[in-house]
């Protein structure tokens, strides 16, 4: 989403890849803007561009761009893993799924992120307190009525990046599980 805060969360399977990754993923083109002999924005395709446009640094990015990855090597051939993305979403899209989650004049707390995995089975919401300042990480579950409720919550969080950490563990755990129902309201533990 071109104005995310947060990257998404990617993982799959090297043997099983939901695509092909293209060279330009890995390549981020930072234009001189004093270059005797500057660049055209076309030379490069698929890759991210940043250049100075009228005196602001503008990027470019097409859609789906890593910031970074780790290929874990095991010795032992197991079973294809699922591939699991959790993606940054909107606000209204978070709203238009979930819209009784919270309402938009929350006195206790500003929500900062919105989050959802690729089978649309988990919502996440990461927060941040108005008092305090600290950082908490929602996650949401159908219930057997099929509106989402919270069913795991973590609070007093020191900054974003562990909020939004703590957040994709969470789904990956629940992700693991079969269980995609959870009751009729309240937090499961």
């Amino acid at each position: 989403m071109p104005t995310a805060a947060d990257p998404s969360f990617f993982q799959y399977d090297l043997d099983d890849p939901p695509f092909v990754e293209s060279w330009g993923q890995e390549i981020d083109i930072i234009h001189n803007p004093r270059a005797l002999h500057p660049l055209p924005d076309e030379f490069f395709s698929s890759v991210t561009q940043t250049a100075l446009i009228e005196g602001r640094v503008a990027s470019e990015c097409p859609s789906w761009h890593p910031l970074s990855s780790t290929t874990l090597t095991t010795a032992k051939r197991r079973a294809p893993a699922k591939t699991i993305f959790i993606d940054v979403i909107s606000r209204q899209t978070f709203r238009e799924i979930c819209p009784f989650a919270a309402t938009s004049d929350n006195p206790i707390s500003d929500e900062m992120g919105w989050f959802a995995d690729n089978t649309a089975s988990f919502l996440g919401i990461v927060s941040r307190h108005k008092i305090d300042g600290d950082w908490a990480c929602v996650v949401f579950g159908r219930s057997t009525n099929g509106v989402f409720h919270a069913i795991d919550v973590e609070a007093c969080l020191t900054s974003r990046e562990e909020a939004r950490e703590n957040l994709y563990q969470k789904i990956m755990i629940r992700r693991q599980s079969p269980q995609r129902i959870f009751g009729n309201g309240g937090v499961d533990s």
